[in-house]
């Protein structure tokens, strides 16, 4: 977890689509968002502080804010 990644949506598209659906799941269950919502944020890499925050909890990575 030392290791910043760049970008969150690029680390999320390079997974698995069992892995994506279970990070996604995941989010929309903690965060009370809707599905919908999720691919607007990803397709615009949308994603707020706070989402940011539960994004590195959810997946035990640290990633760059720009």
């Amino acid at each position: 977890m030392d290791e910043k990644i760049n970008n969150f949506v690029k680390w999320y598209e390079s997974l698995e689509p069992e892995k994506k659906r279970d990070v996604r799941e995941e989010f929309l269950r903690r965060s009370g968002l809707r599905y919908p919502t999720w691919f607007y944020k990803i397709k615009k890499k949308s994603f707020q502080p706070l989402e940011m925050q539960l994004l590195e909890d959810i997946t035990g990575q640290t990633y760059l804010r720009t």
